[in-house]
This record gives C-alpha cells, sequence and structure tokens, in this order.
C-alpha cells in the first residue's frame, strides 16, 4: 500500500514543483490532478487485491496457523479504510509542495493522534482485542481524509483540486509513474525483505525459535523506521524547495538546498548510528519488556546498524535526483 501510494503521490510532486518555479500552475493543477486519479484508482484495486490475496500475503509475511487468525481479523477491517489511506498520504505531498509544511504536518498528526487514543479504548475498554486495533486505526485514517480534501479544494490553496484536472492525460501518468517508481522500489523491496527473512527465521527457527527471531527482527526494523523519520522527512521536505527553483532557473539555491540536505543527513545518521551503539537496550525496550527477547536483540541490532551512517548519501542522493525530475538516477539510487 505504501509502495502505490508513493508511486502515484509522490511520483507527481516533484514534477508539480518544477511547473509552479516555471510559473505554469495550469500543468500543476493538472500533475496534481492526474495524480489525484491514479491514487483513486490504485487503492480501489488494492482494496480487492487486499481481500482476494489476503490469506497466502499474510502466509507471505509470516503468519502461521495460529497468527493468521489474529491478522486475518485485523486485515479485513484495517483494508476497509486503503482508499482514505493512499488519498490522503498521497495528496498530502502536494500541500508541502504548495508551500504549507505545517499543515501538512497537523494532517499526519491528527491521525496518529486519534489512531493512539482510540486504540486502548477499543482494545481494552470495550474487549474488541485486534479488531479494535483495526477499527482504531480505520477511523483515524478518515480525518486526515477529510482534511487533505477540505484544503486541497478550499480557497486557501495556491492550486485548487478540480474535477477537470482530474482527466487522464497520458504523458502526465507517464512521468508520474517514472518519478514515482523511486519509492515504489524503495517500499516493495522494503516488503520482499521482510517476507524473505520471515519466511527464512521461521523456517530455521522452526517451532521453538521461529516466533522469537520474527519478534527480533519486527523489533529491530521498527527501530530503523523510527530513526529514520527524521532524515526522511527532511530530505523529503527538501524536494519542494529543489524543484521550485530548478524549476525557477535558481540553481545557486538549488546548490545550497543540496548542500544543507546532505549535510544533515550526515550529521543525523552519525548521531543516530551513536544513539545505537551505546544504547540499544533502551530502543529495543521500547518494542518488548521480554528479558530473553531483548538480550538476543542487542547483538542483532548492532550489526544491522553498523553501516547506517552511509544512508545519508543514498536519503539525501535520492531526495535531490527525484527533487530535479531526474528519475533514472533516483530509481539507481533506490535500486542500489
Amino acid at each position: 500500500i505504501s509502495a502505490f501510494t508513493l508511486l502515484f503521490g509522490q511520483g507527481g510532486a516533484p514534477y508539480f514543483s518544477i511547473a509552479r518555479g516555471q510559473g505554469n500552475d495550469k500543468k500543476a493543477g493538472r500533475i496534481m490532478g492526474n495524480s489525484a486519479f491514479l491514487l483513486i484508482i490504485g487503492s480501489i484495486l488494492l482494496t480487492l487485491l487486499g481481500y482476494v490475496f489476503m490469506r497466502p500475503l499474510l502466509f507471505a509475511l509470516g503468519a502461521d496457523a495460529d497468527s493468521y487468525v489474529y491478522a486475518s481479523d485485523y486485515l479485513r477491517i484495517y483494508l476497509a479504510g486503503t482508499a482514505f489511506l493512499v488519498i490522503s498520504t498521497g495528496l498530502n505531498f502536494y500541500i508541502t509542495a504548495q508551500g504549507f509544511p505545517k499543515r501538512s504536518m497537523a494532517v499526519i498528526l491528527s491521525g496518529a493522534v486519534i489512531n493512539m487514543l482510540l486504540d486502548p479504548l477499543f482494545i481494552f475498554k470495550f474487549g474488541m482485542g485486534i479488531e479494535g486495533a483495526a477499527v482504531a486505526t480505520l477511523i483515524s485514517q478518515t480525518l486526515p481524509f477529510v482534511l487533505v480534501l477540505y484544503f486541497l479544494t478550499g480557497n486557501r490553496a495556491a492550486i485548487s483540486l478540480s474535477s477537470e484536472d482530474m482527466k487522464p492525460d497520458g504523458t502526465i501518468i507517464f512521468k508520474i509513474i517514472t518519478m514515482g517508481f523511486t519509492g515504489f522500489i524503495m517500499e516493495i523491496t522494503n516488503s520482499a525483505t521482510v517476507i524473505v527473512c520471515n519466511k527464512t527465521l521461521r523456517h530455521l527457527g522452526g517451532d521453538l525459535y521461529g516466533n522469537l527471531y520474527i519478534t527480533i527482527m519486527t523489533i529491530v526494523t521498527s527501530v530503523r523506521s523510527i530513526m529514520s523519520v527524521a532524515v526522511t522527512g527532511i530530505t523529503s521536505g527538501a524536494q519542494p524547495v529543489l524543484g521550485y527553483n530548478y524549476g525557477a532557473k535558481k540553481y545557486d539555491r538549488v546548490l545550497s538546498g543540496i548542500r544543507s540536505c546532505a549535510l544533515f543527513g550526515f550529521a543525523y545518521t552519525a548521531v543516530a548510528w551513536l544513539l545505537i551503539l551505546l544504547f540499544p537496550g533502551f530502543f529495543i525496550s521500547m518494542f518488548s519488556s521480554d528479558a530473553t527477547t531483548n538480550a538476543k536483540a542487542i547483538g542483532y541490532l548492532h550489526i544491522f546498524f553498523m553501516a547506517y551512517v552511509f544512508m545519508s548519501l543514498q536519503f539525501s542522493g535520492q531526495s535531490t535526483f527525484m527533487a530535479l525530475g531526474k528519475a533514472p538516477q533516483a530509481i539507481c539510487f533506490s535500486l542500489f
């Protein structure tokens, strides 16, 4: 779901920013409209495919006969909100690209805060268990959806979303998908890695250690997600700035932005690596209170983050080429 959201949403944002920098707001509106069209169609297809292939998908991701019951209970409800999630997340890139990063951040935070508040309420207070977590997530996805559409169709947006701009344009759609392929590859390969690792760990660990290994893998990837938030946010936030100035041919500002982005990325990943090295138990304890699991996870966490500082080059390089509309170079960064 994340991969296709980036393919259709993030893929058009750089071209949108470049068009705005060129002073071509009409073209920018067409890019955003076609992106919305792709997000709507894509979310419908993803929902249908999710329900049809739920069982093989969950088993591919590491479920067994016991955990499948809980996973399917969750996913059955969660998939109903796919359209809300895909459309709100995909179009949120265009709020940032219009120069409203605080509004964009508020949209994301609104869903997250509601989810955190409703989770304990539905899980424990109403005794709904895993289904309660899914219902809480489903409800929390509707507010960002409403907020994004309210802003982009209103008068405060620099370029509003209109039904006329949503008419499919083959040339624009090709450009959106070509550029979005960068983020798509990153998410798809991440998902593929999880599938391969989980199936391998379950096979090698068997009934005794399989779940333990998968738990450790989940903890470590969760720590990675948290530690990547800041650098991903900065590099993603740099894209509309770089793209706009590139379109306006203010190349000195583009170069300044690239340097700032790369410097921040290197400094942040170096600090993150050091914190993981010195305090691994703290980060692991955020996700598990089991002493045996935590002790085994420390060594794996150290190895996993051993070369993390070099990820700064990947973050800043991919972000730069995406911002400038250089799809082949950006895709190379994703593949590597």
